[in-house]
């Protein structure tokens, strides 16, 4: 096991024979190229390092095919690997840096995105490479990932406040910044991926006061953006087109390989609502407007979707507590009706009881989504009793008729005896 010690052994097998019934069951409960609807964004920080400061491990072959194994016969469709972390990829790359912990010791390190693509289309499963545009940490952290050695060269490219001080992220207003990610994704899209995705619900801001934005909108508007409300609409907007540029100039990179690899490749964003940076979350009202919280984050999601720059579009985050997820999810469906873009709620908290992911599956169902994603889908899986649920919510139709099942789909039951000998009082040092 990477990234921790554990312990683990199967200690008791009961086999009960199937019935009729139950086999018709399980029958139905099988993926179908219609149920694949589920989306999982994986994080990869056992093996690239953590961003809140761990050391880099080596993995085996067999590490990276434990990562996809639990999405086998499942509703899953994609899995977005987080494979470029900031500076740090999980392959070998000539741009940033290869995700192993020293090259003089490392013998032959393992290529974790060609792996990990080979097994996920094993088991029927498409990968898409995930970039997280990682910037230094505060305070700072020096363990590999969060040496960022490309922001630090180019700090003249930070994201600057009002007053003109740098923060920790690199602007998406310059070609520069725009160009280094991309070819970050184009590099990973030669080892084979079936598309790519930007955490476009991290590492921001992504525009701010930087000195071309506020040259260009004076000379549009005539007015100093630094003087105006920082919710003005001219500012949110013109801040925008600068992430819209840079997901234009993603779509031009993928139409450009698709017509050179000769493969279809998807492209997906997870993009943020709720408060702005830096700003307490809203209390449940329906006066929330979801679709203005991200144009406050330079996300013009209304104009991606009108182009069609994106195919899957996954809002983050959906709490299965909130209210209002259905609000969400139909005032998004709105702008995505009539368009090839697919509509996915990114569901949190991580840990659910199975009849809560089930009914609200059908409520969100209802409102408008096509599917659903599943941040850090790595926590998930673990917690068998809640995955057996999870890896079956792409059966719209069948949902309804779960509703029983689910409240004890998965069963514990706690062992009284092994061997004859009782487990209460069993285990002392000797």
């Amino acid at each position: 096991m990477v990234g921790g010690e554990c312990l683990s052994n199967i200690s008791y097998i009961k086999a009960v024979p199937l019935t009729e019934e139950k086999l018709k069951e399980i029958q139905l409960e099988k993926p179908t190229s219609q149920t694949r609807r589920l989306i999982a964004s994986y994080c990869l920080d056992k093996f690239t390092g953590s961003l809140g400061g761990s050391y880099i491990t080596s993995p085996a072959k067999e590490d990276v095919m434990e990562c996809i194994e639990p999405f086998r016969d499942s509703d899953f469709k994609i899995i977005l690997w987080e494979g470029i972390r900031g500076d740090v990829c999980a392959y070998p790359t000539k741009i940033a840096t290869f995700s192993i912990p020293d090259k003089a010791t490392v013998k032959e390190p393992i290529n974790l995105l060609s792996v990990a693509i080979e097994y996920a289309h094993e088991i029927g499963v498409e990968l898409y490479i995930s970039l997280r545009m990682v910037g230094a940490s505060l305070p700072p952290v020096r363990f590999p990932i969060q040496k960022v050695p490309y922001y630090w060269r180019n700090r003249r490219f930070a994201v600057l406040d009002a007053e003109g001080n740098p923060t920790s992220h690199l602007s998406l207003a310059f070609p520069e910044v725009r160009g280094h990610w991309i070819s970050l994704l184009r590099e990973a899209v030669d080892y084979g991926v079936d598309g790519v995705h930007v955490i476009f619900n991290r590492s921001e801001p992504f525009v701010m006061y930087e000195k071309p934005v506020i040259e260009s909108f004076m000379e549009k508007y005539g007015e100093d953006p630094r003087n105006l409300n920082e919710h003005d609409e001219r500012w949110l907007r013109h801040r925008a087109s600068y992430v819209t540029r840079f997901v234009q100039e993603i779509k031009e990179m993928v139409n450009k390989a698709e017509r050179s690899t000769g493969r279809n490749l998807g492209i997906s964003y997870t993009i943020h609502i709720g408060a702005p940076y830096g700003k307490p979350e809203p209390k449940h009202s329906f006066n929330f407007d979801p679709i203005k919280s991200c144009l406050f984050r330079a996300i013009d999601v209304e104009r991606w979707i009108k182009d069609e720059l994106v195919d899957h579009l996954i809002i983050h985050p959906i709490s299965l507590a909130n209210p209002e997820s259905s609000f969400i999810v139909s005032s998004f469906k709105k702008l995505t009706k009539g368009t090839r873009v697919k509509l996915y709620p990114d569901i949190l908290p991580r840990c659910n009881p199975a009849e809560v992911y089930l009914e609200k599956a059908i409520e969100l169902y209802e409102a408008g989504a096509d599917g659903f994603c599943f941040w850090d889908a790595n926590l998930r899986h673990p917690r068998r009793s809640e995955w057996a649920m999870i890896t079956k919510l792409g059966h719209r139709d069948q949902l309804e008729n779960w509703r029983d099942k689910a409240r004890g789909y998965w069963r514990s039951v706690k062992l009284k005896f092994i061997g004859g000998i009782s487990v209460k009082y069993s285990f002392t040092d000797g």
